[in-house]
This record gives C-alpha cells, structure tokens and sequence, in this order.
C-alpha cells in the first residue's frame, strides 16, 4: 500500500472515532417542577376566582328603599317602602327587609326623599310633638314669610306684631318674639296666606298663641340654630 493510500485509510479511521466519541451517552433533561406548581396555582386561582365572583353575584341581602317623599317627624309604615338586592358590604349600613316589622310606629329623623335607602338614622321613635313640647299653627299673610317656602325641621324665628293687618308698614314688631322648627306647611289659600304649624317649647305656647292672633312676621334662621 502506498503512503498516500496509508494516510488516507488513518485519516478516515480518526474521523469515525471523533464522530462517535462527539456524540457521547445522553444525559436525560431535568423537569422543571417548579414551573408546572406555578401553573397549577394560577389554574386553581382562576377557577377559584371565577367561583367567588359568581357565588357574590348571587350573595346579596334585601335592604328598604323609600317609595315617596317623607317630611321630618312623618310616621313611615310598611306602604313607604320596597326593597332593593345590596351586597353585604353596602347592606350593613342599611335597615334590612328582616326588620321590616320594627319600622311600623316610628317617624322620620329627617326629611326623606323617594328612592333613598333606609338607614338607621333615618329613624326615630321621637314623636311629635314631644314631652314639654307643642305645635301651635300660625295664619302668616304674604310678605310676613320667605317666599321660597318652608320645608320641615326648618328654624325660624317668630315676631308678634302689635296689631292684625295686611300691611306690615301697619303693623310695628313686639320685643316679643320667640324660636321655633317648622313641622308643616300648608298650600296657600285664595289670599295668598299659608299656615304653618310650629314646634316650640311649652313655655313659649302663650306668646305663640298671641302672635297667632295679632299676626307674624317669620325669620329663617341659619342651621346652627
């Protein structure tokens, strides 16, 4: 054999021995655990998500809701109101439909508008007038009271005039004069007057009882009154 065939057949031989030593045994992938706990948790979160928003889509508790306008101190009965579907978080602060039963004999804290929750302090069982308290009405003419209208639980402050007139210029204020929360206001009549009734102390009975003959002038009083 020649050398150059030698060369050949050496040549050849070291290259199947590099191919066969170059792929070598192989060595098995680790399985990356942590990955498939990762997405098994996000899985079970989903489905545990999905499962509390639909279980709080049905969670949700009756609550009154007021049917009609109530003024201050205007008993509520069972016909004033209806129910509304809340989520316990927002229900909490409301009376539920379970006390629905509790609510018959009671009266308005405050004035009260249709559409409006019920809430505890909506209600009271202060009656109107209360203890060492009256309401007296009183016939005021035009001009002797805002024009705007009295709302209830409105302060006022009541002046007696020296004399019954339709004027004011005819009529001069006494130094009598006295505070007082409006209950009512009636519509007004062919003349133009309304009649208010008042709530007020016992002990100013008699000067409201004289400024209801002699005639008033009334003053809306701010809220801190």
């Amino acid at each position: 054999m020649s050398n150059s065939g030698l060369a050949e057949l050496t040549a050849s031989s070291d290259e199947r021995g590099n191919g066969h030593r170059s792929r070598g045994p192989r060595v098995p992938r680790r399985r990356r655990w942590w990955m498939l706990g990762l997405s098994a948790g996000l899985i079970a979160g989903s489905v545990a998500g999905v499962v509390a928003l639909v279980a709080g889509a049905h969670d949700r508790e009756p609550v009154l809701v007021l049917t009609r306008d109530l003024a201050w101190a205007e008993p509520i009965s069972q016909a004033d109101l209806a129910t509304v579907d809340l989520p316990p978080e927002a229900a909490r602060f409301t009376v539920s439909q379970a006390r629905l039963g509790e609510i018959t004999g009671k009266v308005a804290a405050t004035n009260l508008r249709a559409g409006e929750l019920l809430t505890p302090r909506d209600l009271t069982t202060q009656a109107v007038p209360g203890p060492r308290q009256v309401v007296v009405g009183l016939r005021l003419e035009p001009g002797r009271f805002p024009s705007a209208g009295l709302i209830p639980n409105t302060p006022v402050e009541v002046t007696a005039l020296s004399g019954a007139s339709s004027s004011i210029a005819e009529a001069s204020p006494t130094t009598s004069a006295f505070r007082a929360r409006v209950v009512r206001m009636a519509p007004p009549d062919a003349e133009g007057a309304v009649v208010v009734d008042l709530l007020l102390p016992d002990y100013a009975a008699h000067q409201a009882t004289s400024a209801a003959a002699t005639g008033a002038v009334l003053t809306v009083l701010g809220p801190d009154h």
